[in-house]
């Protein structure tokens, strides 16, 4: 299982899509800069007198199409739900996902409590979540469904 861990690891590492990824949602670090204009903006430096700037979101994009039916493959794979939630877990720390990658990695398990783990994992990582329309779907039970939008909308504010 480790090995496994480590290609999926690596995999969703080497795409584009996951490098483009590489920096957290909410980082604050500076992106280096070669010319000198932009040191004439800065966060400390408002645009107009008494109105700071609006900080400017970095931008996410899912992993690639073909990365994730690598990752759907690998997980499949795999006999049991312990051995499947902690490779979807690392690919979450890796990358960003969309509702319906999230409704399909979801759609693995039979039981509402294992895919509720899966929408706890990939939350913070849905690059879409007002489309989450697919993973509602995913849920049998209302309250299931309720309990998703709760993780979901805490999870993106």
């Amino acid at each position: 299982m480790k090995k496994t861990l480590h290609i999926l690891l690596a995999a969703l590492a080497l795409s584009p899509a996951a490098a483009s990824a590489q920096t957290p949602a909410n980082s604050s670090a500076p992106l280096p800069s070669t010319d000198n204009s932009a040191d004439l903006f800065t966060e400390t430096t408002p645009m107009m007198p008494g109105i700071a700037p609006t900080p400017m979101p970095t931008p996410r994009w899912a992993v690639a199409p073909q990365d994730f039916n690598a990752l759907l493959v690998l997980i499949q794979n795999q006999t049991f739900a312990s051995n499947q939630l902690p490779m979807i877990q690392a690919a979450a720390l890796c990358g960003y996902f969309t509702c319906d990658q999230c409704a399909a990695l979801m759609n693995i398990f039979d039981f509402d409590d294992n895919k509720l783990k899966v929408v706890t994992y990939l939350a913070p990582h849905l690059i879409d979540p007002i489309r989450c329309q697919p993973i509602m779907q995913s849920l049998s039970f209302i309250s299931d469904q309720q309990k998703a939008w709760q993780i979901i909308s805490r999870a993106n504010p």
